[in-house]
């Protein structure tokens, strides 16, 4: 076998297990979404982690491309009056 040929099947062999690797990443993301109920209008949502007492708790989430993406809040001290 010649070595640029030798060559050209370890690239291809190591293409396969990146592709590979990186379907396996995206549906164990998903899947982890998957187990979570969302509650949503259009772009909005609230994604349910358990219940306590009957009562949901989980956090806020907006759509960004299609996705449901966590909201980090900004906190920040203001005054109201002047």
């Amino acid at each position: 076998m010649r070595p640029a040929t030798l060559k050209l099947a370890l690239a291809w062999v190591l293409s396969l297990v990146a592709v590979a690797g990186a379907s396996r990443l995206m549906l164990a993301q998903a899947s982890n979404n998957a187990d979570k109920r969302i509650v949503s209008g259009s772009d909005l949502g609230f994604m349910i982690d358990s219940e306590r007492g009957g009562v949901p708790t989980g956090h806020f989430v907006i759509r960004v491309n299609g996705n449901w993406v966590e909201v980090k809040e900004s906190v920040g001290v203001s005054r109201l009056t002047r």
